[in-house]
């Protein structure tokens, strides 16, 4: 092949596959991503163990075409784990996934949710008690996303319970720790994926009116004083995890940032971060490290940063 000709095919490859893939490679889509071995950290409220959910690599593979790095997975290694701070003891405690956790104030109990009910169960410090896991509410609609109140006697969760039909709305209610008392603290415009704060505001995603980008809003407990706090260019559709230290709000949207209740003063904490994260009492900050396209050893795994960002460094790692 001479010179003019491999111009022209790197040409028409640039062209039509927006960046010159390899010759018969397919176009990737955005369905097409890489699995994180790890998502959902969430501290426990002392700050010494982190429970995430987790599945086991048993080897590593790539493709030639999309230059991903693709994960193989023992089937019978998923489930929530916990591993101390030190990075010592990792072990797996369900074996189940707990979608959404959330520790209660004491630490006493993990809420989560499974198949649109959301439950919580027992903890003692050590193990949990899988035979006694309470269901909060009930199988008739979609509960999603528990977050308790700094006093622990109430959980928010969004639900699409009493929506109007034909619409996919979803709105935050408030229970009891017993899941009493259920009841929808949101305007008509609807609501999604609450976080409530240690000053019992309640951080949560809605689309601000006439536009189909999804911001950070923030409400007082009882669903009243809503207030806009990002107006970011990116749609939070699909992000769901918040954070909250030192009256900054942190939330992740496929990066981490912070800013101040009013949108101000917003800063990048962290890079590539797309799985979940979760701020200790300390200011610790613990997130999965992963683009979306590879895995290895470090990448996929949980790391840990400061407050601000600095110093990350791995927590766990990928042995396959």
């Amino acid at each position: 092949m001479n010179f003019l000709k491999i111009i022209l095919i790197s040409l028409i490859c640039f062209i039509t596959l927006n960046g010159c893939r390899k010759l018969g490679c397919p176009a990737s889509t955005n369905d097409d991503l890489v699995t994180s071995p790890y998502q959902d950290p969430v501290w426990h409220p002392d700050g010494n163990i982190l429970g995430f959910n987790h599945q086991v690599i048993n080897g590593i593979g790539s493709d030639k075409c999309d230059n991903k790095s693709y994960a193989s997975f023992y089937p019978d290694s998923s489930g929530f784990w916990l591993i101390n701070k030190d990075g010592t003891n990792m072990r797996r405690v369900t074996t189940f996934p707990l979608s959404t956790p959330a520790w209660s104030p004491d630490g006493k109990w993990i809420a989560f949710s499974n198949g649109g009910v959301i439950y919580k169960m027992p903890f003692d410090g050590v193990n949990f008690d899988t035979t006694n896991i309470i269901a909060l509410t009930d199988a008739n609609s979609n509960h999603f996303y528990p977050t308790w109140s700094p006093t622990g006697d109430s959980v928010y969760y969004d639900t699409n319970e009493n929506t109007p039909e034909h619409t996919d709305f979803y709105f935050i209610w408030k229970m009891a720790a017993d899941g009493s008392g259920q009841s929808d603290i949101t305007d008509t415009t609807g609501a999604r994926r609450p976080f409530c704060t240690s000053d019992n505001q309640i951080l949560h995603f809605r689309y601000p009116k006439g536009s189909q980008q999804m911001q950070v809003f923030i409400m007082d407990a009882n669903g009243n004083n809503v207030r806009q706090v990002t107006d970011n260019p990116m749609d939070f559709t699909y992000t769901y995890y918040f954070g909250y230290f030192n009256s900054r709000v942190f939330y992740e949207g496929f990066n981490i940032y912070s800013c101040n209740t009013d949108g101000s003063n917003t800063k990048e904490v962290v890079a590539n971060s797309s799985q979940g994260f979760s701020i200790s009492k300390d200011g610790t900050i613990a997130y999965v490290n992963f683009d979306n396209n590879h895995v290895d050893k470090t990448h996929g795994t949980i790391w840990l940063t400061d407050i601000n960002g600095n110093s990350p460094k791995p927590l766990t790692y990928n042995i396959y």
